[in-house]
């Protein structure tokens, strides 16, 4: 037993010494409350960071819809004729018409197979429109972009003007579908048509 009473004095380094080697609670709440300070500050940024990266990813997802979409109805645009600015979203004619200076709401031609076609917006979407029936429409964008304005400006449709029929298209809009991570969109091309125009 005398040994290990001695024993136990010799381990008296586990008991708890209340003298100057430890912490005070001062400086306990101090390294705490710079602790949370750092922590909110590195979430505040790991936040940030994430609502940055979900913008570019939308952007990154709208500009590669929208590409798609002016490169379809560039290749179809540039085989048609009959060239007519529309000056409703309704108006489905395919009598050519210029709008060179206001620009109107929609755009019809006559593609290649001889289908009327018509592209406008619906709903903040881009809408192309077969044969004038709105039945048989095809939404071309996706839902995460919202196409404010889309207006065409056709120049050179009446025959014999000596004018080659040319499209200009201005798209304004928003990517994203969270107001926090919404990019502005504004997106023009020219297409003009391949057939000579006599």
């Amino acid at each position: 037993m005398k040994h290990k009473t001695q024993r136990n004095r010799n381990f008296s380094g586990f008991r708890f010494q209340v003298s100057g080697s430890g912490f005070s609670l001062i400086e306990i709440l101090v390294a705490v409350s710079i602790f949370a300070v750092v922590a909110v500050i590195g979430s505040g940024a790991l936040l940030s960071v994430s609502d940055a990266q979900q913008k570019i990813l939308s952007l990154r997802v709208v500009q590669d819809n929208l590409s798609y979409v002016f490169d379809i109805m560039g290749k179809e645009v540039r085989t048609g004729k009959s060239y007519h600015c529309g000056i409703s979203v309704d108006d489905f004619s395919d009598i050519p018409r210029d709008c060179a200076s206001a620009g109107g709401p929609s755009f019809t031609f006559r593609n290649s197979s001889g289908d009327k076609i018509t592209y406008r917006i619906n709903s903040g979407r881009i809408e192309k429109v077969l044969n004038g029936n709105p039945a048989a429409s095809l939404i071309l964008t996706s839902s995460d972009a919202n196409i404010t304005s889309l207006t065409f400006y056709v120049v050179g449709a009446p025959a014999n003007d000596h004018l080659q029929p040319r499209l200009t298209i201005v798209l304004r809009g928003t990517a994203g579908l969270k107001e926090k991570i919404k990019s502005r969109l504004n997106i023009q091309t020219t297409i003009s048509q391949r057939m000579i125009d006599s």
